[in-house]
């Protein structure tokens, strides 16, 4: 039992760890673009929107790296239904979290595209032709 509960707390290490990954990335990512994005604009909006989804998601994942799930078992007959009932509930945290960060990317997504979309059109010098 005591195998399952360490397998059960390295499940969470590891997709909290790859989430937190994935958040360090798109912060990287949203930096890059914010660095490009007009100061007082529909596009810093946007940026604003993603900065705010990416700190809530981290603080999602940072609260579920925290959690800890421990098996209770109070009779030999109650033992399988203990440990369902542990794994369902560590499949709703992640997913939850998951999706906390999901929408955390589609901000940084969106602000991504806005940025894109606002930007000038390369510079393209007049050419003057000589008759």
């Amino acid at each position: 039992m005591e195998n399952l509960d360490t397998r059960i707390q390295e499940v969470n290490k590891q997709a909290t760890t790859h989430m937190a990954e994935n958040l360090t990335r798109l912060t990287a990512i949203l930096d890059k673009v914010a660095t490009k994005a007009s100061v007082l604009s529909p596009e810093a909006a946007a940026i604003t929107t993603a900065k705010t989804a990416l700190a809530k998601a981290h603080e999602a994942v940072a609260s579920q790296a925290a959690k800890q799930y421990v098996i209770s078992i109070t009779t030999e007959e109650s033992l399988g239904q203990a440990v369902r009932a542990t794994l369902a509930l560590v499949r709703a945290d992640l997913r939850t979290t998951h999706a906390v960060v999901s929408e955390a990317k589609t901000a940084v997504i969106a602000a991504i595209r806005i940025v894109a979309t606002a930007q000038p059109a390369p510079f393209e010098p007049e050419t003057n032709e000589v008759e």
